[in-house]
């Protein structure tokens, strides 16, 4: 039970942690474990190399500092500016503007689920939300408000009815404009599927 929910807690730990930085929140002590080799992360030939691609970049810098302001450049590029080409709502990714019928079902599919979003900035069908309801789903497991193979089913639906519907190519996109953000949409990629496999895999073993 203790291995359990110690892997409870690191998908849900990854899920928050990818989240954050989609929402361009990447701390200057991240950025230094970064230059310094520190970071650790799950062991997947994918997430490995985005994590190269990520200490690489750092590592062309004098100091964290100098690296923070480009990669903070590089998200409202990417992301904020008016010439922004990477999707990060399944709105935009479809064609459709903001907060339009495709935002309203991702949000009553996640209310269902008693989701409460935090970053109220954010569309609810943002990749960051969608990672951040993940962590939510995990969440409700470790608090002690739902069993665990609810849980798992809930979370394999919306992994392959909702996420991999349009997040994994959006990071496509992303890989290919990006360069400190080419190795988080690999770290993102390649751990979205590694914990599909997981999810499946605790679920045949909860029967």
């Amino acid at each position: 039970m203790d291995n359990l929910h110690q892997l409870l807690k690191l998908r849900r730990d990854f899920y928050k942690f990818l989240s954050s930085l989609f929402c361009g929140d990447i701390s200057k002590e991240f950025v230094e474990d970064l230059a310094e080799v520190k970071v650790t992360y799950p062991s997947d030939p994918e997430i490995l190399e985005g994590f190269q691609i990520m200490e690489d970049y750092v590592a062309r810098y004098v100091s964290p500092d100098d690296a923070l302001r480009d990669i903070e450049d590089e998200f409202v590029r990417l992301f904020s500016g008016i010439s922004n080409t990477i999707p990060t709502t399944k709105s935009e990714f479809l064609g459709e503007g903001a907060y339009g019928r495709i935002s309203l079902e991702v949000d009553e599919k996640m209310r269902q689920l008693g989701y409460i979003q935090v970053n109220k900035t954010l569309p609810p069908d943002h990749i960051a939300v969608e990672l951040d309801f993940m962590a939510a789903l995990i969440d409700s497991v470790l608090d002690g408000d739902e069993e665990l193979h609810g849980s798992l089913r809930r979370q394999l639906e919306f992994l392959e009815g909702e996420i991999f519907t349009w997040i994994p190519q959006s990071l496509k996109k992303l890989e290919e404009k990006g360069e400190f953000y080419k190795g988080v949409a690999k770290i993102t990629n390649g751990f979205l599927k590694l914990d599909k496999r997981l999810v499946n895999e605790m679920m045949l073993r909860e029967g």
